[in-house]
């Protein structure tokens, strides 16, 4: 409840221009309507909702970029291995012992090279033309997610392993490249991918999350323990981001 709002806040206007500042996809933030408001899960969330009404994480007095995903594997990565550019001090990559204990999600993913040459050429950045022959990983960072991958072919591309995921699972769909923190190996023009966790692995991981309530942590421990130089503030928002 704490993220969805800090996150809904940090974001606001993101859709300006379209009449509306965040929308229900994965976009933004994904949204369902309840159907059955009597439920005891619904109860629970209410109970949520009133106990840290108006509470948000921030830095710097700011309202964080409150990202999370699934499952980190075992350590959190820093945005910049991710997505680029310079990681605030939040977003610095944390080690998780507790999704380590919970679950792994080993996962692996094949693919032809045929295959993966028509899928790489459906957008411009991963464009590889008409030939492909290599696919080495190059650098990975401290958590193990990649950060560098070559792609030779036509063109010679150097590649986050993010990007590679994210135009794969655009083409078979996210639950079949799960991470960034994989390798790679090709036998018989075949590529096959073998890694763990499930997201793009920055902020909290939702499987450690859980494991950590479940020991005891409260939230305000759990939200310290991945986003590192936070605080938790209240703020006063509008009737839509005040539950």
């Amino acid at each position: 409840i704490i993220l969805a709002r800090t996150y809904a806040l940090n974001h606001l206007g993101r859709h300006r221009n379209e009449g509306f500042d965040l929308c229900s996809t994965t976009h933004c933030q994904v949204y369902r309507e309840t159907i059955d408001t009597q439920s005891e899960v619904q109860a629970i969330v209410d109970r949520a909702q009133e106990s840290t009404r108006n509470i948000v994480v921030t830095h710097k007095n700011r309202p964080i970029d409150a990202v999370f995903h699934a499952n980190c594997g075992g350590a959190t990565s820093p945005s910049s291995s991710v997505w680029g550019g310079e990681s605030p001090p939040y977003l610095s990559g944390v080690n998780d012992p507790y999704c380590v204990s919970t679950d792994n999600s080993s996962w692996t993913f094949s693919v032809s090279r045929e295959e993966l040459r028509a899928t790489l050429n459906t957008t411009a950045r991963t464009a590889i033309g008409d030939q492909l022959t290599l696919v080495r990983i190059v650098q990975h960072d401290n958590a193990g997610r990649v950060t560098k991958i070559q792609i030779s072919g036509s063109q010679e591309l150097v590649l986050r392993g993010e990007q590679l995921r994210s135009v794969i699972a655009n083409s078979f769909g996210w639950a079949a490249f799960k991470s960034s923190r994989f390798s790679v190996t090709e036998q018989d023009g075949q590529f096959y991918f073998t890694g763990n966790g499930f997201g793009h692995g920055t902020g909290l991981c939702q499987i450690g999350a859980m494991a950590r309530a479940s020991a005891g942590h409260d939230f305000a421990e759990i939200l310290r323990a991945y986003y590192p130089e936070t605080d938790l503030s209240e703020t006063q928002t509008d009737n839509r981001l005040s539950e």
